[in-house]
């Protein structure tokens, strides 16, 4: 079964050469958050990452984590309207 994921992202940080995205997300089946995903950037795909899971936290919201690519740098991404998307 095909897994669709869509996050409206509220807040991004790195941690090591992780890169953690939370925010409100939609999710069609109960998987493991995980795939080829786009990085949408102002309404534009800019970057496909791959998502490696969910955080577990004590955030009161939810959290997914990526390896951050070496052409990404922070500042791109803040402030901005970010979106994750599998389909």
């Amino acid at each position: 079964m095909m897994q669709t994921f869509y996050m409206m992202v509220d807040d991004i940080f790195v941690l090591g050469n992780k890169l953690i995205f939370s925010g409100k997300f939609e999710q069609q089946n109960d998987n493991e958050i995980k795939g080829l995903a786009d990085l949408i950037v102002n309404g534009l795909p800019l970057w496909k990452i791959h998502i490696e899971g969910e955080v577990f936290d004590n955030t009161p919201q939810p959290s997914v984590w990526a390896i951050k690519p070496e052409n990404l740098e922070l500042s791109q991404l803040k402030g901005k309207e970010v979106v994750l998307k599998i389909e």
